[in-house]
């Protein structure tokens, strides 16, 4: 285990002392996150297609879980109010997030005509499902978190990364909106991850972690550009039409 990241008491001051800095900064984060993942919720039941790549999905729902099934740890151990909404927010999350796996499973024949039978689709996405929190817990029994400033981190990369795969694979802007891209690009994709370099400079206010934040950037605006190009190519062109013949 890679130990002492950061310093839990100077962490916590940090916040107490700067309330309003950290606050303005995380609303930037938590803001765009759940834009984005309440406007694929919309675009799926709207559209019957699943809003949201499904590695994202599985991404946040392992580390989501993950977090809201650790109440001991943030509300007895850590017993901070910043981490106590945090675990709020994480438990809203995750019942978001199976609605949106469950949109997988119900909308899987939007883009393809060979639908796999539900039973399979199940056993497939049980099986990410277990990959994702075995990888998690792997991770985190490498790395001295204790405020899963590390796995805030990666989450959003998860939020990011997995969005452009998913038009490139439909060839389509279908379940996916202005809303939802831009939310990726101002949430996870940039604004996100200020506050952690805030929090624990020592630790993250370092060149990886922020050539880290551009190749996410880079990658939600490169979603963003390729959702606008399906877009235009989808919106219907007029039909052009025969001018009227005059009578002679």
């Amino acid at each position: 285990m890679i130990p002492g990241m950061y310093d839990v008491p100077e962490v916590l001051n940090r916040i107490d002392t700067n309330v309003g800095v950290v606050v303005a900064l995380l609303a930037l984060g938590w803001i765009g996150g759940f834009v984005q993942i309440v406007e694929a919720l919309r675009l799926g039941f709207r559209e019957k297609v699943a809003g949201q790549p499904v590695g994202t999905t599985v991404v946040m729902l392992a580390h989501d879980a993950t977090f809201a099934a650790g109440f001991t740890h943030w509300f007895q151990e850590i017993d901070h109010i910043c981490f106590k909404l945090f675990w709020v927010g994480m438990v809203v999350s995750v019942l978001i997030e199976l609605v949106l796996l469950w949109h997988w499973v119900r909308f899987r024949g939007a883009f393809s005509r060979d639908r796999l039978p539900t039973p399979l689709v199940c056993a497939i996405l049980g099986a990410f499902l277990v990959f994702a929190f075995a990888l998690w817990w792997w991770v985190r029994s490498l790395v001295d978190d204790p405020l899963d400033l590390v796995g805030l981190t990666l989450v959003q990369v998860g939020a990011v990364v997995f969005g452009l795969p998913m038009l490139l694979g439909r060839g389509s802007a279908r379940g996916s909106s202005r809303v939802f891209a831009w939310a990726t690009v101002l949430g996870p994709g940039s604004l996100g991850f200020l506050f952690i370099p805030y929090l624990a400079p020592a630790a993250f206010d370092r060149w990886p972690f922020w050539t880290l934040v551009a190749a996410v950037f880079s990658c939600a605006v490169a979603f963003l550009l390729t959702y606008e190009h399906f877009r235009r190519a989808d919106a219907p062109r007029p039909v052009a039409t025969e001018p009227a013949a005059v009578p002679a």
